[in-house]
């Protein structure tokens, strides 16, 4: 069962409150529906219990795209790849897999997007734009587009999402240590210098990890 979602803009997370079903445990997979309608998953968090909420945050739709695990890659290490859009990703190996083998990663799917022509700008000129997730892209003004008129380009989101982490006791900087995303997935991220144990860091995770 889940709270409607909260409003937010085109393109951003949207937050849904689910509850634990009897006789479920830490992994267990919860269904939802999203704000298109369509069924998603959910894992159960540590720490949750059967009646209990949990917040899950969901995004634009989804497809599969395929990677393949480069070289002196282990389970749990974090590598880059190039995603559709022709943009450098991150992911991280799942277990049980090695260097070569390929599996498919969640990527946002292609949304269209409004630009509007700036003025001074013509056709076949590049324009600068911020996109729905707040980041700045770039584009070309279509043939027979002059300033001022509104043009569609498709835009990839980000399929990086930012969660906050507690650096661990024992932790220098430096050095890497494990910790759990906000579905109970385990990654593992590096110490960044003048961090120090109990101080929290920004890392990134795959969107719906």
């Amino acid at each position: 069962m889940e709270a409607p979602p909260a409003p937010s803009p085109d393109g951003a997370c949207e937050s849904f409150q689910l509850t634990v079903p009897e006789g479920g445990t830490v992994g267990d997979q919860v269904k939802f529906k999203g704000p298109d309608g369509k069924e998603r998953t959910a894992t159960v968090p540590p720490g949750a219990e059967p009646g209990q909420q949990f917040v899950v945050q969901d995004g634009p739709p989804m497809q599969p795209y395929p990677v393949t695990i480069p070289e002196g890659k282990v389970a749990g290490d974090a590598f880059k790849f190039m995603g559709p859009d022709g943009r450098e990703k991150t992911t991280f190996v799942p277990d049980g897999l090695k260097p070569g083998d390929t599996f498919d990663v969640s990527m946002p799917a292609p949304q269209p997007f409004s630009v509007q022509c700036p003025r001074g700008k013509k056709a076949g000129d590049a324009v600068s734009f911020v996109g729905p997730d707040g980041r700045e892209r770039e584009a070309k003004v279509p043939d027979g587009v002059a300033e001022g008129d509104a043009f569609i380009v498709t835009v990839y989101l980000s399929s990086m999402i930012d969660v906050n982490v507690r650096v661990p006791e024992g932790i220098k900087p430096g050095e890497e240590f494990k910790f759990q995303s906000p579905t109970g997935k385990v990654f593992a991220a590096k110490c960044p210098e003048h961090a120090k144990p109990g101080d929290e860091i920004v890392v990134k995770v795959p969107r719906g990890a």
